[in-house]
């Protein structure tokens, strides 16, 4: 049969041959229904349409350009059906039998939202450049083979998406299903873009090319054993991929984005260039080894009951980067971290150093009791104000660990650890260029100052400016704006400089809150740390600080803003050792999940793929113990897993260390805290889930943790809540730790620590130049070895039991740090010095300080248990630091200056020999020099032991038309040297030998001796007062008073000797006002 033109049947239409059936160009129409049988169709530019059914049953159908649609389409072929560049189309469903199909560049669409569609092809099926389109619930395609090189195959049903598998992976192009889609096989390669709802694929070898994509909309889940993915594996929502059975092996050359689990039962091997773990698990029951060349692991875990080996490949070589923000790499074994640039820090972490945030100023009674004087009549104003500073952190995320059960070794040339851990329960060793282990302590500090205005009888302008500045800038004030308070330094330096004086006597500095170590960085081992940076190390801390205010301004300040400098507080506080209770919850950055596992006995439960595999010790552990049933007892907030966790937080939050003495796991900790707590219930009476009383806190004699009742996301939990008792080994505040048993760091470059560097046995530290602002402490041997200078100030300690501190061509510089404040406007003049706490070096044995050039110690203690060895290849300094305050006011009718200068002077002392040696000159200066045994002290140039001066200086002066007063005080008081030695004392100079107003004391003998000459001469102290008024009466008749005291005193030196003194010079002698 042949039709070009048009049949229609208005009814069913029925074509029934037994050969051709030739419809080119022609229509064939249905209304009800169309049956077209025969041997074969050719429909090639024609068109086929049905009102219901289409049923074609014929060895072949020709679709080339044509088009068939109708409600439902039912095709039977014996042979091909070719619908290249074609369209056939159902309403409803469509269904395909044909020996093969071919569909380039033409159109399958079944339009339909219910019911199935099904393609079964008993050869190939080509869809090259075609589209297939099911809109049916489900869709069922099956073919001996399949080409979809540039096709589509896209369903939108929901209920099912069949496809066979053979050759799936090779056709190429892309299938898009609304469905879930399961794909099983020993082996398969996909070359094809596959997406589906939810990807299943149960796959033992798996080779994807890098045109394969396998993408999943809510969920993606993968097993197998050695997966190689050059391609894409995806999924918008959880990703889940387990190698086990054996050695998992996943090898891709693009990226590898994971938010979900990705996981073996066993070995786990990765090599994929970049690694994406954000949110996400990454774990193996055996040991873990990443091949990546960038590892961003973002809020998320990598777990390995085993160890890891994170390299770039096979060779060692390293990495580029690691960044692991607010994540965990965890290692049950040893963990071996070969990268470049080594980041482990919070994905989030914002500081405000706000500084000066709020201030008040307050009008107190005029009186003596505040230096006023006369209150009748004019009187002085007396002014309080309040300043509070801060350093706060106003958003965090959680801490980022990088922790080995094992061994940790490190290599790398940058290893940044900012507010999070590094912890090894055996050594860490590492090579590296840099090192940068910081933390932040947050702090709130209040200031309190009382300032006198001038004598006046009317003070209504200060008035009226305190009211208004505390109205502003007082944080309980209605008017007080966080967000405005940029002119709150501006306007207190304007006030401040209407005074006249402060009363220092009454400042105080009192810290509101301080020593919290939630953000301090730690870097601990169980056994020993050795790091080598070719370049610097940097152990720091930011810490608060008061910023302080005088009137005027800096002008061009260099720190600080144009009206305050900063000035640092190092109160060398002791570590905290009251019983303490940490509740976890109550730390910063603790995050809860929104809505609780499904688990009966755990209201969170982290990641049920690792716990399936190790049991993690969890408070269960306790409640046995105790006598409870597991099964009956209240639900506990979390597994084992995420309890470990929070008492670590806890610990670290509180303590500032990772640690506890000797305990060197998380579960170690857990199991030694609950033992105590069970060994604590019946004397201290507890009760689970009750908080301990204060008295029951107070007898803890060990460190526990309890189990107590809190209301989380709306359900009561049993939470495990941290007490502290046990002083051993508690630490201060430390803000940046470095600890271990042995602790040896090698800096190229420079090594500064303003955080803690222990040991609990030797620390050794080795740099170019050593700063130390912090504490360096070891139990037994503390080496310090500079190839330049070592420096220790701003209150830095470093003891030991047997300290050695060698310079080889520089300085050693111990140091009292002064911060000085200056600021000027008209007629006003202000300099302020801030001395900070001594530095000091301490042994209780043995201490040796060599320097190839100065040994400066200004302010500060040196001290030894037994014998004490000064070396200076140049000079040798022993002296005070001056603290300088001046204040000078000037104005047309009055003028004023108040100044102070005080000497802090130095503390040495050994408990047996003290030797003191300088290449040049050797000073000592307002300062202490003590030994049980004997003293000496020889320079190869001039030895001075010399009295500094205190001197306090207030005048004032005032003029008016009729009246003019003066005052002036005065008083300069020598602050002696002072060298006592129990046994021998004997001082030696190469050249000239000078003891000014000074003390030397030996409870033998004592021997001077001045290769040139030799004085003992005096200084002076000074007592000045002079009281002046000069007044004009009535008919030019005049009245003046003066009082005016001058009183010098000559203060001499003294040489105390129990056994003979001897003194001798080859030069002159000179003795002033001395006592031999």
């Amino acid at each position: 049969m042949r039709n070009s033109g048009t049949v229609i049947a208005s009814r069913q239409l029925t074509v029934t041959g037994t050969q051709t059936l030739d419809n080119q160009g022609g229509t064939l129409s249905g209304q009800a229904g169309a049956t077209l049988n025969g041997g074969a169709l050719d429909n090639r530019q024609g068109q086929v349409f049905s009102g219901g059914t289409l049923n074609v049953d014929a060895g072949s159908l020709d679709n080339r350009n044509g088009k068939m649609a109708a409600q439902a389409v039912d095709f039977t072929l014996a042979n091909a059906l070719s619908n290249d560049a074609g369209l056939i189309e159902s309403d409803t469903t469509l269904a395909v039998r044909a020996g093969r199909l071919t569909n380039a560049q033409g159109t399958l669409r079944a339009l339909g939202e219910r019911g199935i569609s099904r393609f079964v092809i008993g050869g190939r099926f080509d869809n090259g450049k075609g589209l297939v389109e099911i809109g049916n619930a489900a869709f069922s395609l099956s073919s001996e083979s399949l080409n979809n090189l540039d096709g589509i195959v896209r369903h939108f049903g929901s209920q099912g998406f069949s496809l066979s598998l053979a050759n799936l992976g090779q056709a190429g192009g892309r299938f898009i299903t609304g469905s879930d889609l399961h794909l099983e096989a020993d082996s398969w390669t996909n070359g094809s873009l596959i997406q589906a709802r939810t990807l299943s694929l149960a796959i033992g070898t798996f080779t994807q090319t890098a045109s394969g994509q396998l993408l999943a909309s809510q969920s993606f889940t993968g097993t197998g054993n050695t997966w190689v993915n050059n391609g894409l594996l995806a999924s918008d929502g959880a990703f889940s991929l387990t190698l086990g059975g054996g050695l998992g092996t996943l090898s891709l050359t693009g990226t590898l984005t994971n938010h979900g689990t990705l996981g073996s039962g066993k070995a786990l091997t990765l090599y994929v260039p970049t690694l994406v773990n954000e949110n996400g698990l990454i774990f193996s029951g055996a040991d873990m080894t990443l091949r990546v060349d960038t590892f961003t692991n973002r809020l998320a875990d990598v777990f390995s009951l085993g160890a890891i080996d994170l390299a770039k490949d096979d060779q060692g070589n390293r990495a580029a980067r690691l960044d692991n923000l607010s994540g965990t790499l965890e290692s049950t074994g040893d963990f071996s971290l070969k990268a470049a640039v080594i980041n482990n820090t919070r994905a989030v972490l914002v500081i405000d150093d706000a500084g000066k945030y709020t201030a008040r100023i307050t009008e107190l009674p005029c009186s003596g009791a505040y230096g006023a004087g006369d209150c009748s009549g004019k009187r002085n104003g007396v002014w309080e104000i309040v300043e509070r500073d801060k350093l706060a952190v106003t958003e965090a995320s959680a801490a980022s660990n990088l922790q080995a059960g094992g061994n940790l070794s490190l290599d790398g040339d940058e290893l940044n650890n900012h507010s999070s851990r590094i912890s090894a329960g055996g050594t860490i060793a590492g090579t590296l260029k840099r090192l940068e282990n910081h933390g932040v302590e947050t702090g709130e500090i209040e200031t309190r100052r009382v300032f006198l205005s001038e004598r006046t009888r009317h003070i209504d302008s200060w008035q009226d400016e305190a009211e208004r500045f505390t109205a502003r800038y007082w944080y309980r004030s209605p008017g007080y704006n966080p967000d405005n308070i940029g002119g709150l330094e501006s306007a207190l330096s304007h006030f401040i400089g209407r005074m006249e004086s402060e009363q220092t006597r009454f400042r105080t500095l009192t810290p509101l809150a301080s020593g919290d170590q939630t953000y301090a960085g730690i870097i601990q081992a169980g056994d020993t740390i050795g790091l080598t940076a070719s370049e610097r190390i940097d152990n720091g801390v930011i810490r608060p600080h008061f910023t302080y205010v005088a009137g005027g301004s800096r002008g061009a300040a260099t720190d600080g803003s144009r009206f305050s400098t900063p000035v640092g507080i190092n109160a060398q506080l002791p570590a905290d050792l009251r019983q303490q209770r940490i509740d976890p919850l109550a730390l910063a950055g603790l995050n809860l999940p929104t809505r609780p596992a499904a688990s009966h006995q755990y209201l969170i439960e982290t990641h049920p793929a690792l716990t399936r595999l190790k049991r993690f010790l969890n408070s269960d552990y306790l409640l046995d113990k105790l006598g409870y049933d597991i099964d009956r007892t209240q639900k506990r907030l979390g597994d084992g897993f995420y309890e470990q966790r929070l008492i670590r937080e806890a610990l670290v939050a509180r303590t500032g260390q990772r640690f506890l003495d000797g305990l060197t796991s998380d579960e170690a900790l857990f199991r030694y805290l609950m033992d105590n707590a069970i060994a604590s219930k019946e004397a201290l009476n507890l009760s689970v889930g009750i908080t301990l009383t204060a008295e029951q806190v107070a007898a803890l004699t060990h460190d526990i943790v309890w189990l107590e009742e809190r209301e989380v996301l709306g359900e009561k939990v049993l939470v495990p809540v941290l007490y502290l008792a046990q002083a051993k080994g508690r630490l201060a505040p430390t803000g940046a730790l470095i600890q271990a048993r042995d602790v040896a760091l090698i800096s190229g470059g420079d090594l500064h620590n303003s955080g803690t560097l222990r040991a609990r046995r030797n620390l050794d530290i080795t740099g170019q130049n050593l700063g130390n602002s912090g504490l360096m402490q070891a139990d037994e041997h503390l080496q310090l070895l500079a190839t330049d200078s070592i420096r220790n100030a701003q209150g830095g300690i470093i003891a030991g039991r047997d300290v050695s501190a060698i310079a080889l061509t520089g300085d050693i510089l111990n140091e009292r740090s002064v911060t000085t404040h200056a600021s000027t406007e008209r007629g006003y003049n202000h300099r302020e010095d801030f001395a900070d706490s001594a530095a000091r070096i301490e042994a209780a044995n043995d201490l040796t300080l060599g320097a190839g050039r100065d040994i400066r110690n200004i302010g500060s203690a040196v001290t030894a248990g037994r014998d004490l060895r000064l070396d200076a290849g140049r000079d040798l300094l022993i002296v005070a630091a001056e603290e300088h305050d001046r204040t000078a006011l000037q104005a047309r009718k009055r003028n004023s200056r108040v100044e102070r200068i005080e000497q802090h002077g130095s503390d040495i002392r050994a408990g047996r020999d003290l030797s003191a040696q300088a290449g040049n000159d050797l000073a000592v200066s307002a300062s202490k020099v003590k030994a049980d045994g004997d003293v000496g002290l020889e320079a190869g140039g001039d030895v001075l032991i010399a009295a500094a001066a205190n001197e306090s200086h207030v005048e004032a002066h005032r003029k008016s038309r009729h009246k003019k007063v003066d005052m002036e005080r005065s008083r300069i008081t020598q602050q002696a040297a002072a060298i006592e030695a129990g046994d021998d004392l004997d001082v030696k100079a190469g050249n000239d030998l000078t003891v000014i107003a000074s003390r030397l004391d030996a409870g033998g003998e004592a021997y001077l001796y001045a290769q040139h000459d030799l004085g003992l001469l005096a200084a002076e102290n000074l007592d000045h007062r002079l009281d002046e008024k000069k007044k004009k009466g009535a008919w030019g008749s005049k009245a003046s008073r003066k009082d005016q005291i001058t009183r010098t005193t000559q203060v001499g030196s003294e040489i105390v000797s129990g056994d003979d003194l001897t003194l001798a010079s080859e030069g002159d002698q000179t003795y002033q006002a001395t006592h031999l």
